[in-house]
């Protein structure tokens, strides 16, 4: 059996001694975003928003239909260019895209008011 070696991204390893207060703490908060912990201090050495587990279940949810748009409006594009259709369609494809990208600037305005500059 042949054995897959793999590289590791990160070569660093970095050991952090905290009280048992702070370890609650940083495991709360993990626990509460829904992260690892070391995932968690990283996003935050990196000025990663950190955003509580709710607001991260919806945006990964709003990832995937943004996805399925995204696959849908490739799939439209596609036909269309198949067959040569008017431009009466392209205005009507243009109207509900400028519908979906107000949907996702109003999201993006709200994530960033709620959770700029916080450090949870």
């Amino acid at each position: 059996m042949e054995r897959k070696i793999t590289m590791r991204k990160r070569l660093k390893k970095y050991t952090l001694w905290l009280t048992d207060t702070e370890y609650l703490k940083l495991k709360g908060k993990a626990a509460q975003v829904g992260v690892r912990r070391a995932t968690l201090l990283r996003n935050y050495i990196a000025d990663k928003p950190v955003v509580d587990g709710e607001v991260a279940v919806v945006l990964r949810q709003l990832t995937v239909e943004i996805s399925r748009i995204g696959n849908n409006l490739n799939q439209i594009a596609k036909r269309w260019n198949e067959s040569g259709s008017d431009m009466r369609d392209l205005a009507f494809i243009d109207e509900h895209l400028s519908e979906i990208l107000g949907d996702i600037k109003e999201v993006k305005e709200y994530c960033n008011s709620t959770h700029s500059g916080e450090r949870r």
